[in-house]
């Protein structure tokens, strides 16, 4: 039976700038993690100075003896990188497992980890969220969104707003267990942010009912010289 944990000193093995380290897999050639943080560069201050202490002696260690030159030619050519993510630590009575996960995740604490490039999870989105919108969710889906014919997303605010915005005659509507406000909130952001915001580029409206440029259903945002 697994259990999640926060890492205290005597998991680990070592601390330093208030960080605590240990090597990951047997001779800690798979990387380090670092937990406490999510400063890289004080991370890899720390990530240096466990190898100097623990791993590096050239005289007397032929296995690690260039410990030291092997870190910085693995950073320099980018077979080790630095990431910073939150991270779940478990143990089962042999061991324990550190598994980057999705910000928010309970029992998550921030880490930096140095090895090979980590697969990062990807969270789950609203069904407001463009598939093109690279944008992570704000908090839970707490509104609908609806278009000209009643068809119908649920969002967080954040998504919801930008799809709003890209909507001709859009409307929102707060779910039952929403925070107050919410739609509020939602239809005033949207007023702010360009249609299809994920896009690069937003192609000129031209001429809309209420003049070129003003406030009205045709807004222009950096398309001309009367753009937002």
């Amino acid at each position: 039976m697994t259990e999640t944990f926060t890492p205290t000193r005597d998991e680990m093995a070592a601390e330093r700038y208030g960080l605590l380290l240990c090597g990951l897999g047997e001779d800690d050639d798979e990387g380090m993690i670092a937990v406490g943080s999510l400063d890289t560069r004080r991370a890899l201050a720390a990530f240096h100075w466990y190898t100097r202490t623990y791993l590096h002696d050239p005289v007397c260690d032929p296995l690690f003896g260039d410990a030291l030159t092997d870190l910085r030619n693995d950073l320099r050519t980018g077979r080790w990188t630095l990431t910073a993510h939150p991270t779940v630590f478990t143990r089962d009575g042999h061991g324990w497992i550190a598994d980057p996960v999705p910000a928010g995740t309970p029992g998550a604490v921030p880490a930096v980890w140095l090895g090979p490039p980590l697969t990062l999870p990807v969270a789950p989105r609203c069904p407001a969220a463009h598939p093109d919108d690279p944008t992570p969710c704000i908090g839970p889906a707490v509104v609908t969104v609806l278009d000209a014919t009643n068809a119908g997303v649920s969002g967080c605010e954040h998504h919801a707003a930008r799809l709003l915005a890209s909507l001709d005659g859009g409307r929102v509507y707060a779910l039952p267990d929403a925070p107050d406000g919410a739609a509020l909130r939602v239809f005033a952001g949207a007023a702010d942010i360009r249609p299809f915001a994920w896009t690069t580029e937003y192609p000129c409206p031209g001429v809309g009912e209420y003049g070129h440029g003003l406030t009205g259903r045709v807004v222009h945002w950096g398309c001309c010289p009367a753009s937002r």
